[in-house]
């Protein structure tokens, strides 16, 4: 890591440096600002190497503490502006591993996390705030080992489930849901950035839970108990300020809001409102897909996470059914998707289902809901 003082003698501003590699993804992050990577390097940290190592490509992390323009991503000569000066630290995560994701080739990246139970792998997937790692922890708990959290990684090659020892993330309000999930690690080391998750650090997780690659024999798919019924959903828009056209056409979709628009630079930074029903989200996406060359970036504003305190439910899932999650889950292809390139999804999604053999796995949707009886669910489908 390399550190030098700003001009003022700022410590807490210093320029960094870091290298990385994952699977066969090797890259540097660099940045003037030591914050600006700060959450990323928490969260990644296993995989850095040393100072030495080779790169095949270089991500540069621009602050403008000055604020005279926007902070941006740069790689190559290529630059992607972030939604705001604030909160940059999320913004550099999710825009270096949106890329990071989109270059890995070995293996498929799916949103979610995997655990093993008596030899057999079990992926847990399902859209943020719907207790992906708080299950994976209790289930850790009660005799399971661990994979990875956030993400799972699938080998090309083998279709095995493999270890990825990404940070466990965990929101503040789920600690309670634990109890003693938090001894699962040799020591205490869940950091807290403020505005952000607890993070810890796999590697620390006692060893007698920890497992070598498994092939995936059971999926199960976290929903909300309200899915696809009410509500609204936010999105973040960046696109070319010379293209007012775009946000007219925004506009005129029904059951579509600009709740807020700002224009910075050469950029228009947009916040939109959409109501959760088929037909809007489908007009909202045929939109983007015509002006796909003026959206600089486009990104899904997180929900609120769920309260775990109904009944939850349970429903068997076909092939055909795990299939379509998986690549609604695909960390490649929900950044191909945000950016409405169509074009690979269909070769890719045969790909997947070839690979993994997915006719021979075991499917369940599960409707949240106390988190002891997800566990009793769960385990009774493994006996």
């Amino acid at each position: 890591m390399l550190q030098k003082r700003n001009r003022q003698g700022d410590k807490k501003s210093m320029s960094v440096r870091y290298n990385y590699k994952i699977f066969d993804f090797s890259f540097s992050l660099d940045s003037d600002s030591s914050k600006a990577v700060r959450l990323f390097d928490l969260v990644y940290k296993n995989f850095r190497q040393k100072n030495g190592s080779s790169s095949s490509v270089s991500f540069g992390i621009v602050s403008n503490k000055e604020r005279d323009k926007p902070p941006h991503l740069k790689i190559e000569e290529k630059k992607y502006p972030f939604h705001s000066f604030s909160d940059i630290e999320s913004q550099c995560f999710k825009l270096v591993t949106d890329e990071i994701y989109k270059k890995v080739n070995s293996h498929f990246l799916i949103h979610g996390g995997g655990v093993v139970f008596q030899n057999k792998g079990v992926m847990v997937c399902g859209d943020s705030g719907t207790g992906k790692t708080s299950l994976i922890l209790k289930l850790l708990s009660s005799g399971f080992k661990f994979l990875s959290d956030e993400v799972m990684p699938l080998d090309k090659k083998t279709g095995k489930m493999v270890p990825f020892p990404r940070s466990v993330g965990l929101r503040p309000e789920a600690q309670s849901l634990l109890g003693k999930g938090f001894s699962l690690f040799k020591e205490l080391e869940f950091v807290n950035i403020p505005g952000h998750k607890y993070f810890g650090n796999p590697s620390l997780l006692k060893s007698e839970r920890a497992c070598k690659p498994v092939f995936p024999d059971y999926f199960i798919y976290l929903t909300s108990p309200d899915e696809g019924t009410n509500g609204e959903i936010d999105i973040d828009v960046i696109s070319e300020g010379k293209r007012e056209d775009f946000l007219h056409s925004l506009e005129e979709i029904g059951g579509l809001r600009i709740i807020d628009s700002t224009r910075k630079g050469n950029y228009v930074y947009s916040g939109v409102r959409i109501q959760r029903n088929a037909t809007v989200i489908k007009n909202y996406l045929e939109t983007c897909g015509r002006f796909k060359s003026v959206i600089v970036h486009t990104e899904k504003k997180k929900e609120r996470g769920l309260k775990f305190s109904q009944k939850p439910q349970i429903r068997p899932l076909s092939s055909q059914d795990i299939g379509l999650f998986l690549l609604r889950q695909s960390k490649e292809n929900i950044v191909e998707y945000n950016r409405y390139e169509y074009k690979s999804i269909g070769a890719y999604w045969l790909n997947l289902y070839k690979i993994l053999n997915i006719e021979k796995m075991k499917g369940f949707e599960v409707r949240v809901g106390y988190m002891e009886n997800m566990i009793g669910l769960i385990q009774n489908l493994m006996r």
